[in-house]
């Protein structure tokens, strides 16, 4: 009986074993495959995620450009009424050298009925045989609209440039073709630019697809009043048009991209649902696999586990831009998820072949030699379990004292076993939360109602032995053994690199708007210098003209007063054109260098401010959006103007893309007071307003109500960090639907902290 009473102990025992390697083992397996799946998940994501906004912006910028392009050709027929041929070649030629896709750019007068013929005389002085034909359509589809049935007037191609390999394009009336008589219609009619539907390009060649688009910019008489529509259409003089290429406009815009294994489409959503996409770019390493087929069906995408998908338009024309991760096959496959079926795989053989071991090792029970072999190897077995798993695992009794900590958790907090088992688990923990940490535990302990425990991973902070703070991922769950006190077990990921990786995507955030700046000021600077050339040329010519006349036959009064009207009126024009621009780039000059510099310095807040405004005129140029700026001269503040300056773009651009609707009017305030101590910045605009919901997540990373557009849901997450963070100050917001939106920020007007990033 005594025999058979050590037996019954010794099953009691074992089961209470068993039982503890299924439970340690099954638990470390479950949450170390989720975690390290779901770390290895956001990386990818973050990266695909980085990749397809590059692109993205890339071909947006690459319309802009071009657009921009088109309109300095437009202020070019402004600023004078007689451009030659000359002239307009000497403009155009460097146009098209900076820009790959655009294909040509050409002046379309409107030439009235009546005066064709005479017109043609004129034109054919210059280009000999010069006639007015109908323009060739060069698509199959139906027309997008009838043509006007008594129209009484032709535009026709006058100038175009490059003018080799154009020539049938000469004299070409595009009012004649359907789909070119629509962007002129819109165009003529909004006073602003219009693109036509897809359009295949005469000039294409023969491996590319040779789709292209017309961008239509109207020009009217100088002076004339053109704010309704009937008034634009009495005083239209004609268009200056741009031919897109759109496969080398968009080839030339992601050139310089790192592949990433992305395949992407370009939709243009203002024409039929048959006639999409108008531009497909195929990643490498799909490409590479399926060389043979030239024609790609994009429909085999549509299930791809990642996708990326905005909305953008262009002058009268919604596009969309729709990128996909496309993986090379089996063996991507693999090394994507090697380390989660890695874990996996390790955790079940490890548990299984413990469990197996020790169900081998109870038949022989009446050998007590046996005994403590099989229970000295099932503790080896357990280490081994808890040192090959590559994440960190801590197991620490309820009173907080360490008991293990694997390989893992040695090479992240630089601690040797010998140095931290037995001592508290607070030397893992930041000193800012390690009271809440213990109060977190003693809930938990007398009501087990912490959610901390047990309810899945949670990001928090922890402590590194030379006492650096990184930030982690930790999922902890109570362990209870019968007849033995409750443990807690700790599964514990860095989170370093994933964080930094965020940090990379907001600084591309930021960087993306310097560019949007850049570009916008640029564009802002190359009118005023174009029209500076043009009159500097036409003043030279008119001077030359004039010291010939001189010494050859003699001036008369009249010559000479003529002169000199000439003169003045293109010295003021060269003047006022270049006292713009000086103005333009002393107001970048500022922002750029308040961007791009760390430290701290005084600064007039008035004029930070003003210079920031000026940058983005180009943004709200074609807006209906006024921006008021109430700041006392005499402001002043030490602190960091690049946050300052980074502060109100996001604020301007976030009013500008998602409190209007398109074309909607409004006002935008900002509003600055002190009281010696405080600078009071309230920030308010009039748009669509948030809700409850939208305010409170506003500055989550990520967040964002128009994803479709652009986008990419961190502007407002910079604001609060450069605010509370950088700043040093505090920050409110107020809103409800329909009420607009207001900022209140605080900033101490003397920064006594040290700058970190």
């Amino acid at each position: 009986m005594k025999r058979n009473g050590h037996i019954d102990n010794l099953k009691k025992k074992w089961n209470l074993i068993v039982f503890s390697v299924i439970a340690v083992g099954m638990t470390l397996t479950v949450a170390g495959t989720y975690l390290t799946n779901k770390l290895g998940i956001e990386i990818w994501k973050v990266s695909f995620e980085k990749g397809a906004f590059e692109r993205f912006e890339a071909v947006k910028g690459g319309f802009s450009h071009i657009l921009d392009a088109v309109e300095d050709v437009r202020g070019l027929f402004e600023a004078s009424d007689e451009v030659n041929r000359a002239e307009f070649m000497k403009f155009i030629q460097p146009i098209l050298v900076r820009h790959r896709g655009l294909q040509a750019l050409s002046w379309n007068p409107v030439v009235p009925n009546a005066i064709t013929p005479t017109f043609e005389r004129a034109a054919s002085q210059d280009t000999p045989g010069f006639k007015v034909i109908e323009c060739p359509s060069h698509t199959s589809h139906k027309p997008l609209l009838e043509p006007e049935p008594t129209r009484d007037y032709h535009v026709v191609v006058l100038f175009i440039e490059p003018k080799e390999g154009n020539e049938r394009a000469m004299g070409c009336d595009i009012a004649s073709e359907p789909i070119r008589m629509a962007a002129i219609q819109k165009a003529r009619d909004s006073g602003r630019p219009a693109i036509t539907a897809k359009i295949k390009l005469a000039q294409a060649e023969k491996t590319d697809s040779g789709l292209g688009l017309l961008i239509l910019y109207p020009v009217y008489q100088k002076g004339a009043v053109i704010e309704t529509e009937m008034q634009r259409r009495k005083h239209l003089i004609g268009f200056t048009v741009g031919v897109i290429h759109i496969e080398k406009m968009i080839e030339a815009s992601i050139a310089n991209l790192a592949p990433r294994g992305i395949t992407f489409w370009l939709n243009d959503l203002s024409s039929p649902k048959e006639e999409q996409p108008i531009y497909v770019h195929i990643s490498r390493t799909f490409a590479a696999k399926d060389h043979l087929s030239k024609t790609y069906d994009i429909s085999q995408f549509h299930e791809s586990p990642l996708r990326f998908a905005r909305n953008f338009t262009v002058a009268n024309r919604e596009f969309q831009f729709v990128a996909v991760y496309h993986r090379s096959g089996a063996g991507e496959r693999r090394f994507e998820y090697w380390s989660t079926y890695y874990v996996l795989m390790i955790g079940v053989a490890l548990t299984l072949s413990l469990l197996l071991f020790i169900l081998k090792l109870k038949k022989d029970e009446n050998s007590r030699a046996i005994l403590g072999k099989q229970i000295s190897d099932s503790e080896m077995l357990t280490r081994t379990i808890l040192e090959s798993a590559p994440f960190c695992i801590v197991v620490a009794e309820q009173n907080g004292i360490i008991r293990v900590f694997n390989g893992a958790a040695q090479k992240l907090f630089g601690y040797d076993p010998t140095e931290i088992i037995g001592h508290p688990l607070t030397e893992l923990i930041p000193p800012a939360t390690r009271e809440r940490h213990s109060a977190s535990i003693l809930r938990h302990l007398t009501t087990g109602e912490e959610p901390m425990i047990g309810a899945g991973p949670l990001e928090t902070e922890a402590l590194h032995k030379d006492g650096k703070i990184f930030p982690v991922r930790l999922a902890v769950n109570r362990m209870e053994i019968k007849e033995s006190p409750p443990s807690f077990v700790g599964i514990i990921v860095d989170l370093t690199e994933e964080k930094r990786m965020q940090t990379e995507l907001i600084q591309t955030e930021k960087m993306a708007g310097l560019g949007n700046m850049v570009a916008g000021v640029a564009h802002e600077i190359n009118t005023p210098i174009g029209i500076g050339v043009t009159a500097t040329s036409e003043l030279s010519e008119r001077t030359h003209n004039f010291a010939n006349m001189v010494h050859t036959c003699g001036i008369t009064e009249e010559e000479l007063e003529d002169y000199l009207t000439s003169t003045n009126r293109l010295t003021y024009l060269i003047q006022s054109n270049l006292e713009r621009s000086a103005e333009l780039i002393r107001s970048f000059k500022s922002v750029a260098v308040d961007q791009s510099c760390e430290s701290k310095r005084g600064f007039k807040v008035k004029q930070c401010v003003e210079s920031t405004v000026t940058t983005l005129l180009h943004e709200f140029k074609h807006t209906q959006l006024i921006i008021v700026v109430s700041c006392p001269d005499d402001l002043e503040m030490k602190s960091y103007p690049g946050a300052m300056t980074q502060i109100i773009l996001n604020l301007l651009n976030n009013s500008r893309i998602h409190g209007y609707p398109e074309g909607s009017p409004g006002k935008i305030k900002l509003e600055f007071s002190s009281d010696h101590e405080s600078l009071l910045f309230t920030y308010q605009d009039d748009g669509r307003g948030m809700t409850d919901i939208e305010r409170q997540r506003i500055y989550e990373p990520f967040f964002t109500t128009n994803r479709d557009h652009g986008g990419s849901g961190l502007g407002m997450h910079v604001v609060y960090n450069l605010v509370t963070q950088t700043l040093a100050g505090t920050i409110t917001c107020v809103s409800s639907p329909g009420e607009g939106v207001l900022f209140k920020i605080v900033l101490p007007i003397q920064h006594n902290d040290v700058h970190t990033t």
